[in-house]
């Protein structure tokens, strides 16, 4: 499992069978390459309606077992530097040990391991939390040489940093080092308060975006209301297809997720409640999860062939035949084709973070530690996944593939405005030359 306290923890077990060798052994013998190992399916845990306790009995225990080695392979790069020479490294370890020569293709494994991980929400970013704790650093240096009035406008350049989920975290280390000054604590406090109002004023737009979501939730249940599907089921469902169908404009990637982060939400009000069972206490739950499910059968009409194609390569039983057939895909892709297969992959792989979520998953429904547990399964092959398409399919030849397809819609998108704007123009030279319907109407006799 993931353990820093220092050299001698360096060889640690990563499939149960061989050891990564920090400093020595063969090439190739990375965490990255424990990744391609491991079932390729798993059992759902348990038979209850819900599910609690440990992590053990929550997640997938293939899946949790990546999760340790990805944290084993953040905590070891975290005790990596260069080396003064070019091109070499250096660990130190925790105890205060002597720093060890660390092979450039251990470091570079340890690196793919982690961004595989990354990627599939395993683990945090390292990088990004390196990058934010310096941010934050710049803020309260910069704040200390500022007067007094202008910390607002200091505190402004860095809206996205205080309101990042490791903000709290950012200050509660400050917090706990130890607080030097009486205006240090007062640099501190404004900070905080300052971020607490971009959080209020960051709930105000959310309740407003939430809003506009139940809007479109009831356009769609106003299906179940019409009175002309009561006695007929079958025609309901098609009704509330041809609803959904109809309305795919508004079925964007924040409804998405709403409808995802809804689900979640009510399924823990309900299990903290213990009424996940109830009919009566989950009528709302219900009426999500159908709309949910309405919405995801017209989103996956545009995705399905790519998500077949995807599950194709994670059925493969060998590491070497997954790269070959995804090899195979993406040179057969249509130019079309391109950009959306590399989001289907994406997605794909940073769905496997939501099977590792213990939170999430603790007093969850059946179906939903079901679903989790499934994913988890495909843990070894989803990571490997994450590794190969950065090689096979990276942005750069995503921009060389789609070429074509993006010239294309640049065109439709120039006609499109060029139709809109000759419309505009027809109805003006209607009304007479008229900017507007205002100016129409005053002109009337």
């Amino acid at each position: 499992g993931p353990d820093d306290r220092g050299s001698a923890e360096m060889a640690v077990p990563l499939d149960g069978a061989v050891e990564f060798d920090l400093f020595g052994g063969p090439r190739g013998d990375a965490p990255a390459d424990d990744f391609r190992a491991g079932p390729p399916y798993a059992t759902p845990p348990g038979n209850g309606a819900t599910v609690a306790g440990s992590s053990a009995n929550v997640v997938d225990p293939a899946l949790q077992k990546e999760v340790q080695d990805a944290q084993w392979a953040v905590a070891t790069l975290g005790r990596i530097a260069p080396g003064d020479a070019a091109g070499t490294f250096l660990f130190y370890p925790s105890d205060g040990g002597v720093a060890r020569d660390v092979p450039p293709d251990k470091v570079e494994s340890l690196q793919r391991c982690v961004a595989a991980a990354v990627a599939a929400g395993l683990v945090d970013d390292p990088r990004a939390a390196a990058e934010e704790r310096a941010r934050f650093g710049s803020l309260l240096d910069e704040m200390s040489r500022a007067p007094e009035d202008r910390w607002p406008d200091v505190m402004g350049s860095y809206r996205d940093l205080l309101l990042s989920d490791r903000y709290p975290s950012l200050i509660k280390a400050r917090l706990q080092d130890g607080v030097e000054s009486a205006d240090r604590a007062e640099m501190y406090a404004r900070v905080n308060t300052y971020a607490m109002a971009l959080l209020r004023e960051a709930r105000a737009a959310g309740a407003q975006a939430e809003a506009g979501h139940l809007d479109t939730v009831r356009e769609i249940c106003s299906v179940a209301a019409d009175p002309r599907y009561e006695e007929d089921p079958a025609a309901a469902a098609r009704a509330l297809n041809d609803r959904v169908a109809s309305m795919r404009h508004s079925l964007d990637d924040a409804f998405v997720g709403y409808l995802k982060h809804a689900v979640a939400e009510e399924e823990g009000r309900l299990a903290r409640d213990g009424a996940l069972l109830d009919p009566i206490e989950g009528r709302w739950l219900s009426v999500l999860k159908i709309v949910q499910g309405g919405v995801y059968a017209e989103l996956g009409k545009h995705v399905d062939r790519y998500v077949e194609d995807i599950f194709y390569v994670l059925r493969m039983e060998t590491a070497r035949e997954r790269r070959s057939l995804l090899e195979k895909f993406v040179a057969d892709l249509a130019t079309l084709d391109v950009r959306p297969f590399r989001r289907a992959v994406d997605n794909v792989v940073a769905a496997l973070g939501g099977a590792a979520d213990v939170a999430r998953l603790r007093g969850a429904s059946r179906e939903t530690v079901a679903e989790a547990a499934v994913l988890g399964g495909f843990a070894a092959p989803l990571l490997q996944l994450a590794t190969d398409i950065e090689e096979v399919l990276p942005p750069s030849r995503v921009d060389a593939m789609s070429a074509e397809a993006d010239e294309w819609r640049r065109n439709k998108a120039r006609d499109l405005a060029a139709a809109l704007k000759g419309r505009e123009e027809k109805t003006e030279r209607a009304l007479g030359g008229a900017s507007d319907g205002a100016d129409y109407v005053d002109r009337m006799p």
